[in-house]
């Protein structure tokens, strides 16, 4: 067992997508990726799988890394949000904290 974590540096995400399968196969180290597929695996356990954890753990028990699958066409790309966006964002949000102090 490690008796340590792992810096900002040395936490990782690899996806890996071939044209030919229809599968994204995803090996994580990071922390906050981990909690979000394995909530993924929870609610959905036919759509997302966790096909290996590592056995080698760090100090707090947690594995240090696993390995996940899904459909590909699960996998997006998003495209920035333009100024417009975010100035609609950024006033909606005002108007719900302006709601909220009433």
């Amino acid at each position: 067992m490690l008796d340590y974590r792992l810096s900002r540096d040395e936490q990782e995400l690899t996806l890996t997508v071939t044209r030919s399968d229809d599968v994204v196969t995803v090996y994580t180290s990071d922390r906050v990726h981990m909690r979000q597929l394995d909530k993924l695996c929870a609610q959905y356990p036919g759509v997302y799988v966790t096909v290996w954890t590592d056995k080698q753990t760090m100090g707090d028990g947690l594995p240090l890394g696993r390995r996940y699958t899904f459909p590909r066409r699960y996998l997006r790309f998003g495209h920035p949000a333009t100024d417009a966006q975010r100035a609609a964002a950024r006033a909606n949000m005002f108007k719900i904290n302006s709601a909220a102090e009433i």
